[in-house]
C-alpha cells in the first residue's frame, strides 16, 4: 500500500480469490464481516484509475 502509487494492477479476475485467502486470517481480523466491502470499494477505487472494475496500487521504486 503507498499514499503515493505509480503503478497498477487490474484485479479484477482475482478479487474474490483475494477476498478468500484474506478470511483464512481469522486471528488477523477485528471485523471479518466487514472485509468484504471495505477491501471491494479499495479495488473499485483503484480500477476507476485505470478504467478496470478492480485494481490494486502500488508505488514501484526503481533502484537501478
Amino acid at each position: 500500500w503507498s499514499d503515493r502509487p505509480n503503478a497498477w494492477v487490474d484485479v479484477t479476475e482475482t478479487i474474490d480469490v483475494k477476498i478468500a485467502a484474506l478470511r483464512e486470517h481469522v486471528s488477523q481480523l477485528r471485523r471479518p464481516d466487514e472485509l468484504e466491502d471495505r477491501v471491494r470499494e479499495w479495488v473499485r477505487e483503484a480500477g476507476e484509475r485505470i478504467g478496470a472494475q478492480a485494481a490494486e496500487a502500488f508505488r514501484v521504486v526503481d533502484t537501478g
